[in-house]
């Protein structure tokens, strides 16, 4: 299934996302310069703010989205 994940807009986080069934990760707001995509669009990596907080999010099948709260 499809994971989406509403982060507060003020958060400060490392992210580490995989999807690589599917290559389909949606960043919306959080799309920065500090986040990159790796091996054709199957994982995001880098920091959202000064990166206090880690979320690792894996998904095989499906897509992954994350939302401004």
């Amino acid at each position: 299934g499809n994971i989406s994940i509403r982060i507060p807009s003020n958060s400060a986080f490392r992210l580490n996302a995989m999807a690589p069934g599917t290559r389909n990760i949606v960043l919306g707001g959080f799309s920065t310069s500090n986040l990159m995509f790796i091996g054709e669009g199957r994982k995001v990596v880098g920091n959202v703010g000064d990166g206090r907080a880690t979320v690792d999010v894996r998904n095989q099948r499906g897509s992954i989205s994350f939302f401004r709260r």
